[in-house]
């Protein structure tokens, strides 16, 4: 151990803060958006922060580990988390054109994927502990409210930072001001829903039914964008990728996959629920099938364009 903080969450931290500076390098080479992109990651972190300290002590629901650095009961490396996460994905829809209407939808189904599998192995390895569920309640220890939770955190924050991004790109401190305007936001949303559901469960209700609607109702919204995009023929794209940018939204989910379904081997995991390998295996092949199409896209659109120039010349 170093400094009482497990080798594994160590390895957690440490590499979450080395993405973190891929993803500023990523906004740095965004053009014209690139102002809009640094401010929108560091309100993901912002965001992450303030999220966790007031669900902490709005529900005492559950506590953190011992991390390096930590913001009172919060982990660094637990908002960095959910900054770089949120970037990813909006960089992800952005590239692919969703509508307005459906990226936020996007968002948030691409942070369930990473959640679905990591959280019940992140409570295995002591990175936090739900204070009254035992680890065979629920999703394998983790209550299905907080998958709710993590849709509602995501979709409203990208909605509200999308929604100012003609702020954000200009010059001036009105910019930094939307971005915090976004966050306090969606942070209000997310403490209103998140009391809903404590009412909602002290009354009886189905645990798994809010959860169960929100994702239904999301995969929806984004099947019909696509069929959209794909009816229209056309999609509006804020800016193209070039080069190798288009692989970094996709290198940072990639990441959480291969950290997490690591821990289930290292940490023994596997041999108690290999449930958890088919699990972890299934939101890997939803990463690698929808990112895949990005990354395609993105140089299929690069040679498209290395093509016209060619013969313009």
């Amino acid at each position: 151990m170093l400094l009482g903080v497990t080798p594994a969450l160590l390895v957690f931290e440490l590499l979450g803060y080395a993405f973190l500076g891929l993803c500023i390098w990523h906004a740095l080479h965004q053009g014209r958006l690139r102002r809009a992109r640094l401010i929108e990651l560091g309100a993901g972190v912002v965001y992450g922060l303030a999220l966790e300290i007031a669900t902490t002590f709005q529900l005492h629901s559950y506590e953190y580990g011992c991390f390096l650095i930590m913001f009172g009961p919060v982990p660094l490396a637990i908002a960095v988390s959910w900054g770089i996460i949120l970037y990813s994905a909006m960089a992800f829809a952005d590239s692919l054109g969703f509508p307005s209407w459906a990226a936020p939808a996007v968002v948030g189904l691409l942070g369930l994927n990473i959640d679905l599998a990591g959280d019940a192995i992140a409570i295995r390895l002591d990175m936090w502990r739900w204070l009254e569920y035992a680890r065979d309640q629920e999703w394998f220890g983790v209550p299905y409210a907080n998958f709710y939770a993590w849709f509602i955190v995501l979709s409203s924050c990208s909605a509200l930072l999308w929604r100012v991004r003609s702020v954000t790109t200009r010059a001036g401190w009105r910019g930094p001001l939307a971005a915090l305007a976004a966050v306090v936001g969606s942070m209000v949303i997310l403490i209103v829903l998140d009391e809903i559901e404590v009412q909602y469960d002290h009354h009886g209700g189905i645990v798994w039914l809010p959860a169960a609607i929100v994702i239904t109702a999301a995969l929806s919204v984004v099947a019909r964008g696509v069929w959209v995009m794909r009816s229209s023929g056309r999609t509006h794209v804020a800016y193209r990728e070039k080069g190798m940018n288009a692989l970094i939204p996709t290198i940072v989910p990639f990441y959480f996959h291969f950290f997490f379904f690591s821990m289930l081997f290292i940490g023994s995991i596997a041999t108690q629920l290999p449930v958890l390998v088919a699990i972890s295996l299934a939101m890997v092949v939803v990463s690698f099938v929808s990112h895949g199409l990005m990354v395609r896209h993105e140089f299929s659109m690069s040679d498209t364009r290395a093509g016209l120039a060619a013969l313009q010349k």
